[in-house]
């Protein structure tokens, strides 16, 4: 299992998922592939062969802002989620990012 950044390739998979999961943030496959294509978000996926999970930042400098995380209901209480969210950190580490806030809404 490891943590990467979102492809054109994965959109079909992280809609599914967002679909299914009721506490995502319901956004349609084109939200999706807006923030793939913009150099203002990084949008990464958690895959072992199959996408499991994926978390959408807006990187506003300094700071990233997770804006929706998701994870597959048949993979929760893994850990996945979790998992996600620290690999997530680590790349933004590497990308210069060093502060992470999270967007909530109601």
């Amino acid at each position: 299992m490891r943590t990467r950044r979102a492809s054109p390739s994965d959109l079909a998979a992280v809609a599914a998922i967002s679909r299914a999961q009721p506490r995502s943030a319901g956004w349609a496959p084109g939200q999706f592939e807006e923030e793939l294509a913009s150099p203002r978000t990084l949008f990464h996926v958690l895959d072992d062969g199959v996408v499991r999970g994926y978390a959408v930042f807006k990187l506003v400098a300094p700071e990233a802002q997770l804006v929706d995380l998701a994870v597959d209901p048949s993979a929760l209480r893994r850990g996945l989620g979790r998992t996600l969210l620290e690999e997530s950190f680590v790349l933004l580490r590497q990308e210069g990012f060093h502060r992470a806030t999270l967007e909530v809404s109601r």
